[in-house]
């Protein structure tokens, strides 16, 4: 069955948010937006274009319209009659020219503090693994990312055996995300056990 792509809500582009979260806003927005083009099927560049700049709203049709050409955008060349002229790569120029816009609109210095402060709070570890992943993915970490989060998981766990485990240095990052869970499972089954156990006593006794 054909899904309605329309169907699939996408707030217009929001620039009020701080300038540090502007790149991640974008490009959450573009991820969005690129899914719903592929629900849409194929269009045009000047299609795709016309449709990012209406969904995007005043404030990014606001800060496209006042950029200038990126160093990679593609012009084609003159075409020679007969021969069909090329299109021009509307849509993929204007993500080139907004991506330059926005990529620098991150302090990376203070990503990179954000970072090394998350410590696992009261709350499960798949929740902790998220926060490291997104954080991780504005430090621009590149091949250093799963390095990098193994550290913070030795850092912050909050459970001392995961901690010792991360120092070990003998697991990659999903077999100690896996050790991590595997425990977590043990432990509330033990405190379910410990809690039916306690309720049996008390029964017992009242009778």
């Amino acid at each position: 069955m054909k899904m309605d792509p329309e169907k699939f809500p996408l707030e217009p582009f929001n620039s009020d948010v701080n300038c540090s979260d502007l790149r991640t806003e974008w490009e959450e927005w573009l991820r969005a937006l690129l899914l719903i083009l592929e629900l849409k099927g194929p269009l045009s560049q000047h299609e795709k274009f016309v449709y990012m700049l209406a969904r995007g709203g005043r404030d990014l049709q606001r800060i496209y319209f006042n950029l200038g050409q990126a160093e990679d955008e593609i012009i084609p060349s003159q075409t020679q009659v007969p021969f069909a002229a090329q299109e021009t790569p509307e849509f993929d120029n204007a993500i080139k020219r907004l991506n330059k816009f926005f990529v620098g609109k991150r302090n990376e210095r203070k990503e990179l503090e954000v970072f090394r402060n998350i410590k696992q709070a009261d709350e499960p570890f798949n929740r902790f693994m998220l926060k490291l992943r997104t954080q991780a993915k504005k430090c621009d970490f590149g091949m250093r990312e799963e390095k990098e989060i193994l550290h913070q998981i030795t850092a912050g766990a909050r459970d001392i055996k995961v901690r010792d485990k991360g120092l070990e240095n003998v697991m990659k990052l999903d077999e100690l995300a896996n050790f991590a869970l595997n425990r977590e499972i043990l432990a509330k089954q033990k405190a379910i056990s410990n809690n039916e156990h306690e309720a049996a006593l008390i029964a017992v006794t009242a009778v």
